[in-house]
C-alpha cells in the first residue's frame, strides 16, 4: 500500500512546472517589425516613382490605384511603427507621426461632409502633379481605417484596451476589400485599390501584434496547450469560413443555403477534432504537473522517503479497508542519529547529508514493502508498522539498530566511525483512544529517553492513562539531544 503511494510520488522531478514560454510572442514582434519595414519600402517606392515618372502606371491604373495623399499617410505611419515599440513610454517622433496620419485623414473626409472642394486633395495634386488623374482619390474607407489605426496607436498609451478595440475596428474595411478582391466582385474594385489594400493589412497587423502584453493578445502568444490550440483554432476558422464563402460564391445558383449550413456544421466538426488531441496532451500535461506539485510537497528531496508533511495528511488504511478488515495495530518507531552535528561540524555537510542518505536507504531496506518510513526533521525518522504491535516494533526497532550500526559509517582522517541510532517505540489502534499523532508524541517521549540513557538503544514509551491525546503534538518541538 505504501509502495505504490511511493512510486506515484516519485514518478519524476519538478522542474520547470507552470512555466510557459514566450517564443510566439518574440515571433509576433519580428513579424511587426518585417510587415512596417515592407509598407515603408513600398510606399517610398510609389512616392519617389511618381515623383520621378510624373505618371506612373505602378500607382494608377484604369481603374483605380493608391493616391500620393494615402501613400503618404501610410508612409508616415509605417515610418512610425518601426520606430515605436511595445512599451508604453512617451515616443514623441512616432506619437507625432500617428497624429499627423490622424490629422491628414479627418481632413479627407471633411472634404466629403464639409468642403465644396477637395483643398487637401488638390494641394497634394498640385504637389505631386496629378492634375490629370482626377479619378484616383484617396477613398473614404481608406481614411476611416488609416484614422482609426492612427487613433488607436495614440490610444494604446492611455488604455491598452480601447486602442486594441479600435485598431481591430480599423482591419475590417482593408480586410472586406481583401475578401472581395479573393472573390472577384468587380463592384468592389472601386472601392480600395489592391496596394492600399496590403499596405493597410499589413500596418494593421503589425500595430496589432504590438499589443502582445495586452489581456487580450498575451494569453495566444505563448507556448501554453491552451494557446496552440486557440491559435489553430483561429486559423482554422479564418480558411474554413474564407472557403466557404468561396464555394458559395462559385455555386451560388444552387444549394447556397445548403453549402453554408453544411460548411459550418463541418467547420465547427473539424474544428474540435483537430483540437482533441491538443487538449488530450493539455490533460495528460496537468495531471503530471499534480503528480509533479505533490512530489515536490510530500517527497523529502535528499533521502527520497516521504516527509513530515506526508506522514502528517497521509491516510493509513483506506475507507474501504476500514469497512472490510479489522482494525489492525500500528507500531511506531521514531529514531534519530547520535552525534549528527559533529558529522556535520567535523567533516561538513556534504559528509553529514551522505550519512542521511545512507541511513535513509538502510531504514528502507530493512522493513517491509507495507511499512512506511519519512524523513520526520533534520536527522530524524518515523517508521510506521501496520499490523504490528509494541513488542513487534521494539523487534523492529532492534533489527533497524544493528543495521545502522554496522553498516553505516563515515570517515574522519582515515578512520571509519559507525553510526548509531537511538529510537522511541510506541503503537496505536485505530478503535483506541489514542491515534498516530499521540503515538508519534509518546514515541517522542521515548526517544528522548534514549537519549538522555547513553545513546544507540531502544525504548520503549510507557502506557498512557485513558485520556485525551495531547492537542497538536506534531507542532511541539522534539526535546532531542545530540
Amino acid at each position: 500500500m505504501y509502495n505504490k503511494f511511493e512510486d506515484i510520488l516519485r514518478s519524476r522531478s519538478l522542474e520547470n512546472v507552470g512555466t510557459v514560454g514566450f517564443h510566439p510572442a518574440i515571433t509576433a514582434l519580428k513579424i511587426h517589425r518585417v510587415l512596417a519595414v515592407i509598407t515603408l519600402l513600398i510606399a517610398a517606392f510609389m512616392i519617389w516613382t511618381h515623383l520621378d515618372h510624373r505618371t506612373n502606371p505602378f500607382l494608377y491604373t484604369e481603374v483605380n490605384g493608391t493616391h500620393t495623399m494615402t501613400a503618404t499617410a501610410l508612409l508616415g505611419f509605417s515610418i512610425a511603427l518601426f520606430l515605436g515599440g511595445v512599451f508604453h513610454r512617451p515616443a514623441p517622433v512616432p506619437t507625432a507621426l500617428y497624429a499627423l496620419v490622424l490629422l491628414l485623414c479627418v481632413a479627407r473626409l471633411m472634404e466629403f461632409v464639409v468642403f465644396l472642394h477637395e483643398p487637401v486633395t488638390h494641394a497634394f495634386d498640385l504637389v505631386f502633379s496629378n492634375n490629370g488623374l482626377t479619378h484616383v482619390r484617396m477613398g473614404g474607407n481608406t481614411a476611416i481605417s488609416l484614422a482609426l489605426l492612427s487613433l488607436g496607436a495614440l490610444l494604446r498609451r492611455w488604455h491598452s484596451s480601447v486602442a486594441f478595440v479600435v485598431v481591430i475596428f480599423g482591419l475590417i474595411l482593408p480586410s472586406v476589400a481583401a475578401l472581395g478582391y479573393s472573390y472577384r466582385h468587380a463592384d468592389l474594385y472601386d472601392m480600395m485599390s489592391p496596394f492600399t489594400t496590403a499596405m493597410l493589412l499589413m500596418v494593421g497587423t503589425s500595430k496589432l501584434l504590438v499589443f502582445v502584453r495586452s489581456p487580450f493578445l498575451r494569453p495566444f502568444m505563448t507556448t501554453s496547450h491552451w494557446a496552440v490550440i486557440a491559435r489553430r483554432q483561429v486559423a482554422f476558422f479564418v480558411v474554413g469560413v474564407w472557403s466557404m464563402g468561396y464555394f458559395i460564391e462559385i455555386f451560388a445558383h444552387v444549394g447556397a443555403v445548403e453549402i453554408l449550413v453544411g460548411g459550418v456544421i463541418w467547420l465547427f466538426v473539424g474544428t474540435f477534432l483537430l483540437s482533441g488531441p491538443v487538449f488530450e496532451r493539455s490533460d495528460h500535461a496537468r495531471r503530471q504537473l499534480e503528480r509533479e506539485a505533490m512530489r515536490a510537497a510530500t517527497i523529502d528531496p535528499l533521502t527520497g522517503l516521504l516527509n513530515r508533511r506526508a506522514v502528517q495528511s497521509i491516510q493509513v488504511r483506506s475507507d474501504a479497508e476500514r469497512r472490510t478488515t479489522p482494525a489492525p495495530t500500528f507500531g511506531v518507531i521514531l529514531c534519530d542519529i547520535d552525534h549528527f552535528k559533529s558529522v556535520n561540524d567535523t567533516a561538513g555537510h556534504e559528509v553529514g547529508d551522505a550519512v542521511l542518505y545512507e541511513v535513509a536507504q538502510c531504514l528502507r531496506g530493512h522493513v517491509r514493502s507495507s511499512d512506511l518510513v519519512a524523513r520526520w526533521g533534520g536527522e530524524e525518522f518515523v517508521i510506521i508498522l501496520p499490523s504490528a504491535d509494541v513488542a513487534g516494533a521494539m523487534i523492529v526497532a532492534e533489527k533497524l539498530r544493528k543495521a545502522v550500526s554496522s553498516t553505516v559509517a563515515w570517515t574522519h582522517r582515515g578512520t571509519a566511525k559507525p553510526v548509531t541510532l537511538s529510537f522511541g517505540v510506541s503503537s496505536y489502534d485505530e478503535t483506541g483512544p489514542y491515534n498516530l499523532e499521540a503515538s508519534i508524541y509518546d514515541a517522542d517521549t521515548a526517544l528522548y529517553l534514549a537519549k538522555t540513557g547513553g545513546r544507540n538503544r531502544v525504548v520503549q514509551a510507557k502506557d498512557r492513562p485513558v485520556v485525551a491525546p495531547p492537542t497538536q503534538p506534531f507542532d511541539r518541538p522534539a526535546p532531542l539531544l545530540h
